[in-house]
Formats: structure tokens, sequence, C-alpha cells
């Protein structure tokens, strides 16, 4: 009963503590990306055509591979973001970063989101 009375009363705080929804009409687009995307161009790094842009809000640039490359890494991208913007980059490998054997040499071309190569997120320091 206590095991109940317990669970019932974490369950009440819990969704006390979210807040109201918010419409999605009161939420503003993402113009990061929308700005990002505005800003996009095709580039060539070690034979591999990427997508790359340049959050100009932000210090973020985004990479994205073409459908056809082959292996890249970490090392490529972040030196590919180093090349368009003179800037040290840094990847945000969020869950990855804690895999082990995740570092600069790993194979980023096996990630994928729907079918796509994945779009990966860089922090630029200038």
């Amino acid at each position: 009963m206590k095991k109940i009375v317990f669970f019932v009363s974490a369950l009440a705080v819990l969704s006390a503590c979210g807040g109201a929804p918010s419409s999605p009409s009161s939420q503003p687009a993402a113009p990061a990306i929308e700005v990002a995307a505005s800003e996009s161009k095709t580039v060539t790094y070690k034979g591999n055509s990427f997508e790359f842009a340049r959050n100009a809000e932000k210090p973020i640039a985004y990479v994205q591979a073409s459908s056809n490359s082959s292996k890249y890494t970490v090392a490529d991208i972040e030196a590919l973001t180093h090349a368009q913007t003179g800037c040290r980059a840094k990847l945000n490998a969020g869950a990855l970063a804690v895999i082990s054997g995740f570092g600069p040499d790993a194979d980023l071309s096996i990630v994928k989101h729907r079918g796509k190569p994945f779009r990966w997120s860089l922090t630029l320091s200038c």
C-alpha cells in the first residue's frame, strides 16, 4: 500500500511540474535552421560531397554528406567546417560521445536518419 501511495504522489508531483501545454501557433518556428538552410552550399572534401550551412545567428554549422558518400569521420567534418569558416569546429555528438570507441576516426557514414545521411551539428569557436 505504501508503494502505491508513493507512486501516485510522485506521479502527481511530476505532472504538476510539466506546465501548461503550448499551442503550435504560439511556438516560434526554428529560425536557426531556416537561416542555415538558406545559406547552404555543396562542398567537396576528400572526394565526398557535403551540404554545408553556417547559422548566421549562432556559432553553429551543419554538415550532411550526400547519399553516395563513402566513409567519412568526425575529424573529416570538423576539418571541412574549419576550412569553410576558419573557426575551430567541435562535433555535437550527443549520446554518441559516451560510446566507447567513439573518437575522431569514428565512421559517421553508418549513421542514417530515415535512410538519408545524418545532418551533423558542429559548435564553432572563432
